[in-house]
């Protein structure tokens, strides 16, 4: 059903800034922070959820901030094991190969 039949036009910005903070804003930090949360997703590599979770949070930008506290650790540690591997030193193509494909990975 269309939300403009049964809302008054004075009072639909109202109920929608009022559903995102109660369900956006306000369970967003419970999200992220979730044992099963945003930081899983990134390990597990679950991009459809992490998709998910981008989409409802875009509803509310300061939702971003959350998700980016998460994901700098996980692209902070991937990237230094990448940089660090005895492998990847030796091989230059190796290393640039891995390091875009975690650039893919991340895009």
């Amino acid at each position: 059903m269309n939300g403009d039949l049964w809302l008054l036009s004075n009072t639909k910005s109202k109920v929608i800034r009022l559903a995102v903070k109660s369900f956006v804003t306000d369970m967003a930090v419970a999200v992220v922070d979730k044992e099963a949360g945003v930081e899983e997703f990134f390990k597990q590599r679950h991009y459809e959820n992490l998709k998910l979770l981008f989409s409802v949070f875009s509803y509310d930008e300061d939702t971003f901030s959350k998700i980016i506290g998460k994901m700098t650790p996980y692209i902070m540690e991937n990237g230094k094991k990448i940089v660090d591997a005895e492998d990847n030193l030796k091989d230059p193509v190796l290393f640039t190969d891995k390091l875009l494909i975690f650039k893919a990975e991340i895009d």
